[in-house]
């Protein structure tokens, strides 16, 4: 009696499961099995042994990191630069090295959406931006490198990157700073002391060696002034505001921070009450505008990361991928013209990307499972695509030319393993036809338990369900009509052969 238990693998949530209509070619037992796990383990190790970090893990990985938050994505990178050092002193095991190229591949990923972001800027800045825009370091691609060589390069870029960054912010410095018209005669003097602080900051935030050191080498916020602030106290806690000011602050924002703190300074000897509220209304708008800079650099990464996926189509996708230009064209917009992005837009952005990434998952948990078999038996297996329906037939040692067994990951997210045998004439069919394929089905668990170590050497660990399997088939006396027997199993190269 036919047997069919499967379980969704968790690949894809939104997308409705469309069962393969191959799969009615099962013979009696069809076992499933869940690749929930096996998808967890997907997002924490992603390098499998046997492929590497090639283009289609690469693109995963890739889709993995676009679909991440910003704060794991600044954490990965961090922890990239910490895997730098630690490669250096001892080998790390396959799980390690996993975990470490998840880490790059991750950080890449941010540091290439960092870049876009800051081009994008200059961009929209057109002839009001730096009359000298900084060197961009090229983007990231870490496909085809070895753990070190990605590291080292993860590492390059970073600090090329942070000095961008702050020639950038120099520049936008420059440009705003001027000083404030009928304001004191040594206001020259106030801007330049100003200017000095935040220069001095960029300096440390560029020269450090890690993104981790970036970060705490970043000006606090400084004390409340005193009741009566002097004109040098005002100078030295308007500075550290200045100098706190996120890299990508605009030059009108700079502008009006500054004024703020060259107006206190001014009035600080004769009026030192309303030195102190100038103060105040500027560390104020700093506040302000550190959160609005921060979050619009979070919004234009994640827009960033979501463009270069959809952009970037892998060139061995089984079926066309979802038309994506309409998402495009609204994340171009947002990048280079500037505005906002409705939650609508992020949402249907959000879509196409999960699509994208479903399908990357799917060829990918398809790849390690084929790649697995043929280092084992190459000449036993097989991958075929049905429609949007990745098929890997294996047939197992022993097993001889009439049997063998059917992986197939489906479009809607369902994995499922079939024992499949040759197309017979139902009128030809006997009781040790039937007895063989009883068998077969009960032999399958111990093979695709080999399978599922092959697999674990690959770096995807697949666990096995089974259900309940089939009672063994009563033999019959005599033949029975051939209106009794089941439909040809057959896989399309046997009926080829056949013909």
């Amino acid at each position: 009696m036919p047997h069919d238990a499967f379980h969704g693998t968790g690949l894809s949530d939104h997308i409705g499961t469309q069962a393969g209509q191959h799969l009615a070619d099962a013979v009696q037992h069809t076992t499933g099995h869940a690749l929930n796990a096996a998808m967890d383990q997907l997002q924490d190790l992603m390098v499998p042994a046997l492929i590497g970090l090639g283009s289609l893990s690469g693109a995963l990985l890739v889709g993995r990191a676009t679909m991440a938050g910003a704060q794991v994505l600044a954490a990965a990178a961090i922890r990239a630069a910490e895997d730098q050092a630690e490669l250096r002193q001892r080998q790390l095991d396959a799980q390690q090295a996993a975990a470490c190229w998840r880490d790059a591949a991750f950080a890449a990923v941010r540091a290439n959406a960092r870049i876009d972001t800051l081009r994008a800027r200059i961009r929209r800045a057109g002839p009001d931006g730096p009359p000298e825009p900084p060197d961009l370091p090229p983007p990231l691609a870490l496909a085809g490198r070895n753990l070190d060589e990605a590291l080292r390069q993860l590492a390059d870029t970073d600090r090329r990157l942070r000095h961008a960054e702050a020639a950038y912010a120099r520049a936008t410095m420059e440009a705003a700073a001027r000083p404030v018209a009928g304001a004191h005669p040594e206001d020259t003097g106030w801007h330049a002391t100003l200017r000095a602080r935040r220069r001095q900051a960029l300096e440390a935030y560029e020269e450090a060696a890690t993104e981790a050191e970036a970060r705490a080498s970043l000006p606090q916020p400084p004390h409340a002034a005193a009741a009566a602030p002097t004109e040098e106290e005002v100078l030295r806690l308007g500075a550290d505001l200045l100098a706190m000011l996120p890299q990508n602050v605009s030059a009108a924002d700079y502008r009006l921070v500054e004024e703020r703190v060259t107006v206190a300074a001014e009035v600080a000897a004769r009026r030192p009450a309303a030195a102190k509220r100038h103060l105040r209304e500027a560390a104020g708008f700093a506040e302000r505008m550190t959160r609005d800079a921060e979050r619009r650099q979070e919004t234009e990464e994640w827009a960033a990361q979501q463009l270069a996926f959809l952009r970037d189509d892998h060139p061995g996708t089984p079926v066309p991928l979802p038309d994506a230009r309409a998402e495009i064209a609204v994340l171009e917009r947002f990048l280079y013209q500037g505005g906002t992005l409705a939650e609508a837009e992020r949402v249907r952005v959000a879509a196409r990307v999960g699509e994208r990434v479903d399908a990357y998952q799917r060829m990918y948990a398809t790849e390690v499972i084929r790649a697995a078999v043929r280092r084992s038996q190459p000449e036993t297996a097989g991958c075929t695509t049905s429609g949007a329906v990745q098929i890997i037939d294996w047939t197992p040692p022993g097993w001889g030319e009439e049997h063998w067994l059917r992986v197939s990951v489906e479009a809607g997210g369902t994995a499922r393993v079939a024992t499949m045998h040759r197309e017979r004439d139902p009128a030809e069919e006997t009781d040790d036809d039937l007895d063989l394929d009883w068998q077969r089905c009960h032999e399958a668990p111990e093979h695709l338990g080999t399978l599922c170590e092959l697999a674990e050497r690959a770096g995807l660990s697949v666990p096995f369900d089974f259900g309940e399997l089939p009672a063994r088939p009563v033999r019959r006396m005599g033949h029975r009509p051939a209106r009794d027997h089941t439909g040809p199993k057959a896989r399309h190269r046997d009926q080829e052969r056949q013909s």
